[in-house]
């Protein structure tokens, strides 16, 4: 390749935002006349990263680091400087004088992340509904984009990119058709921050189409080696939290969880587990709340069990409420609400216990403990290591017996929980107004409070004794509502408080943020009733 001359160098200098191409990479926020931001090339918590577009150069008082476009390049993509420059030249759409440009996987994956982010850009109506669920800044930071029906063959051909060249991208099939289409895209990018795939959620929410689809599989990128949120991930934490999809990822950002990747099949597999257990001392699976979800955690016991036994003790498993995900808990939970779902994961043997009971009605007849023995059996065959089978044995017989002799009736239908979201609502509500009764000073809070109706009469009774003593304007405590109820009565009591403090409720402002979700959560669901209703008539 002949030497680039410097006038061309300097050429493609002027024609880039250098704050534009790095904000890809780092979230960087505007300070002055300059963009301030965590550095990539060492671990920090205080921003020391700066860009100037004026003088066009990055430098990080932490690290040292500094230089141009072509030397981030270098640095974050381990690029040659001749790669670099070849890159900002497609970037910019500059041509170099004789030079020879030989495409590669990765630049014409750049280009159609550049097309699909503008095209996202270009339809406005699209991109106002990506903003409303994700943020402004989410969008950027995730690099979100829109492929349109039609349209990418095309531009890939205005370009010069060969037949071959264009069909190793994986997002056309050998008849040239597209496979992403009409939906918001999400670039994949490996741990050198390169993309390397795409996924496409749909637009229209038709159960006829795939909600999730990504870009086949090429050479750089194998689904069974890859997590999505790898180039963001929080390099100064010791544990990792594992979701299933795209927007799983996003909502942890949102409530400042960085440190979240997201399974592109549907399970974890062998290369995935390999990976974390050597860069994590504490592994979080939280799958969604349905039977897919399930069957995935499944799957995925079934390799630590066969292959990771040693280091079984690395892993937590969430349980989410049943047909939930955590980008749901997180929208009506908050930062606060989730981080209680991770505070009260289960360890894998209580997990494995949950699962084989799950299935089983547990009447206490002998053919129903016989059934929990082949079930346990079965698990246990899956260990590798004799020594690891005779403790997991050992701990799952105990469990056993204490059923077998127990007088209480068991019932585990799935390890997420099986109490209904809006139960769990309104004892979420209950236990606020004693916590803080001022609250019903608020907003109609009062009237709000007041037609909220309970299944469980004892609950009702509960809430009953709180507005009669705010009416007349009496304290409302834990100890003085107990003196009003049953023994049972006060254990429920009990049992809500508990709930309440596990949120470590620390102000007026907490209580008020977790009582308006809880509140939606009921209000939203009684308008969708109503609809229902009027549809019927």
């Amino acid at each position: 390749m002949d030497r680039i001359h410097k006038h061309t160098i300097d050429k493609i200098k002027q024609h880039v935002v250098l704050s534009d191409l790095i904000s890809q990479v780092v979230e960087l926020k505007k300070s002055g006349n300059q963009y301030i931001g965590l550095c990539p090339f060492h671990n920090e918590k205080t921003p020391s990263f700066v860009v100037n577009n004026y003088t066009r150069v990055f430098h990080c008082f932490g690290c040292g680091a500094h230089g141009d476009v072509f030397e981030f390049l270098m640095r974050n993509n381990n690029y040659s400087f001749m790669e670099s420059v070849v890159y900002m030249a497609q970037y910019t759409g500059l041509s170099i004088e004789n030079v020879k440009v030989n495409h590669n996987n990765h630049s014409i994956l750049v280009m159609i992340h550049k097309w699909f982010m503008y095209q996202l850009d270009r339809n406005p109506h699209i991109k106002q509904r990506v903003i409303e669920r994700f943020s402004e800044d989410l969008v950027r930071k995730f690099q979100i984009g829109y492929v349109p029906r039609y349209g990418l063959l095309q531009y890939l051909r205005e370009h010069n990119f060969t037949e071959k060249e264009i069909l190793s991208t994986g997002l056309l099939n050998k008849h040239y058709k597209q496979i992403l289409y009409d939906r918001i895209t999400f670039p994949i990018l490996n741990t050198h921050k390169q993309v390397i795939a795409f996924g496409g959620r749909r637009i229209v929410e038709d159960p006829n189409i795939p909600k999730y689809i990504n870009s086949a599989e090429t050479e750089n990128f194998k689904k069974k080696k890859v997590l999505y949120g790898e180039h963001l991930y929080d390099r100064s934490t010791k544990y990792v939290l594992v979701v299933e999809g795209y927007t799983d990822v996003i909502a942890s950002h949102r409530i400042g969880i960085s440190n979240t990747l997201g399974i592109l099949g549907t399970s974890l597999t062998e290369d995935h587990i390999h990976n974390l257990v050597g860069k994590y001392e504490k592994i979080y699976l939280c799958f969604d709340g349905d039977n897919a979800g399930i069957n995935a955690l499944k799957r995925t016991l079934k390799i630590i069990l066969s292959c990771y036994y040693n280091e079984a003790h690395m892993f937590q498993i969430v349980n989410l409420p049943d047909n939930t995900d955590p980008e749901q808990i997180i929208m009506r939970y908050k930062k606060r609400g989730f981080l209680n779902f991770l505070k009260n994961s289960d360890n894998i043997s209580t997990t494995i216990w949950k699962l084989i009971c799950s299935e089983i009605t547990l009447d206490k007849l002998p053919e129903t403990f016989l059934l929990i023995e082949q079930k346990i059996n079965a698990f246990i065959e899956q260990i590798q290591s004799a020594y690891i089978r005779k403790d997991y044995r050992t701990f799952l017989f105990k469990k056993l017996n204490q059923l077998r002799y127990s007088k209480k009736n068991y019932s585990y239908k799935s390890p997420s929980m099986v109490v209904e979201e809006d139960e769990i609502a309104k004892e979420l509500i209950l236990g606020i107004v004693i916590t803080y009764s001022e609250i019903l000073d608020e907003n109609n809070m009062e009237e709000r409070f007041a037609v909220i109706s309970f299944i469980n009469p004892l609950l009702q009774q509960i809430q009953q004794r709180i507005i009669s003593l705010y009416s007349m304007q009496q304290l409302i405590s834990e100890n003085v509502i107990a003196e009003y109820l049953s023994q049972k009565g006060r254990d429920i009591l009990k049992n809500v408080m508990t709930k309440v403090k596990s949120f470590d409720l620390n102000s007026l402002e907490d209580a008020q943020e977790l009582l308006e979700s809880q509140m939606n959560i009921l209000e939203n669901k009684k308008m969708t009733l109503f609809r229902v209703a009027r549809k019927i008539e």
